[in-house]
């Protein structure tokens, strides 16, 4: 299973927006898809109700870190294509922790910059796990 991070150092990059979009388009080609919202605002979570199809992508509860949840998932059997994560903007220690986990990071920003530059630090975290 390819676990895919949607980070950003700020909120309103278009993180959870991004990551439902590709997850629906993902799940309607055949792809196994699970979500995982570390998000305390919970916006994925609502996304996910609102369309009313809950099984393809599936929307997962989060373990204590991104490893240990999908680690708990694959030897339950119940791993998919790709998991894609949503994180909180700011809180860097849920952050580092996904980062670490992740064979992918995406990095929403908006091109202005002010948000640019937001994501110095995010940008930091990924070339320090080696994942850019």
């Amino acid at each position: 299973m390819k676990v895919i991070i949607f980070a950003a150092s700020k909120g309103g990059a278009s993180k959870t927006t991004l990551l439902f979009n590709l997850a629906t388009y993902a799940a309607a080609q055949g792809h196994g898809v699970l979500m995982g919202d570390l998000d305390p605002q919970g916006s994925l979570r609502n996304l996910w109700e609102l369309r009313n199809e809950l099984v393809n992508p599936r929307l997962v509860k989060m373990a204590k870190t991104v490893g240990e949840t999908a680690n708990v998932i694959a030897s339950a059997g119940y791993d998919k294509d790709f998991m894609l994560v949503d994180t909180p903007g700011s809180i860097f220690p849920i952050i580092r922790d996904a980062v670490a986990a992740a064979d992918v990071v995406v990095l929403p920003t908006r091109p202005n910059p002010v948000d640019l530059r937001a994501q110095e630090d995010v940008v930091g975290m990924v070339e320090g796990e080696r994942k850019l």
